[in-house]
């Protein structure tokens, strides 16, 4: 479904070249107006901007960095308290607070099957804060906490939330927009929490 005015602003705070806009600018217009986001400090907050202002034209709460699952799952319940079940919840959240300082919350969601679509926007480190590794960022690889190379592999998310059992876990890249946009599809038709990693 196609909405007159993109539900991401141009003007946001995004770095030279960054794929996170154009990601969340198609995972939105798949989703539509009809959303509300959580989106915790990381990149994507950065391009959000600093609330009561935001480059999203949908509502957004920024939680703590470890709380968006649980921030998500509240917000879900508010809404079908409301008679509101066809909103969407998305959380945009980075590797950082998924992989590693969210986990914890996202494990607990899923456990539970929490009715809402969380979304990774892996760039496999803490790019905001100075690019230190993640348990996301691949085997070897020099950031600014592993100048010599990373010497742990990357955490495979999502065969994680898989054993999880919950109802749709999917991997993509904005490299095949057209199978993100599928993908997102297919989401937004099911209940219960789903991941998507890209």
């Amino acid at each position: 479904e196609r909405h007159e005015a993109s539900l991401l602003c141009s003007g946001h705070a995004a770095c030279p070249g960054c794929v996170e806009p154009l990601s969340v600018r198609h995972i939105l217009d798949v989703l539509g107006p009809d959303t509300m986001a959580v989106v915790p400090p990381s990149c994507m907050a950065i391009i959000a901007g600093p609330q009561p202002f935001s480059s999203l034209r949908i509502p957004v709460y920024q939680p703590t960095l470890e709380a968006s699952a649980a921030a998500a799952s509240g917000l879900r319940r508010a809404l079908d308290v409301q008679g509101k079940r066809e909103t969407q919840v998305i959380v945009l959240a980075g590797d950082g607070g998924t992989y590693d300082i969210g986990f914890q919350c996202l494990s607990s969601a899923a456990e539970r099957n929490e009715d809402f679509l969380y979304v990774c926007l892996d760039n496999e480190g803490y790019m905001n804060t100075g690019a230190q590794k993640s348990s996301s960022t691949p085997h070897y690889a020099r950031t600014g906490s592993t100048p010599a190379g990373k010497t742990t592999r990357k955490k495979n998310l999502a065969e994680i939330m898989a054993a999880h059992g919950v109802p749709y876990v999917a991997t993509a890249s904005i490299g095949h927009l057209a199978d993100l946009k599928r993908k997102v599809e297919k989401a937004k038709a099911l209940r219960g929490l789903r991941l998507v990693t890209l």
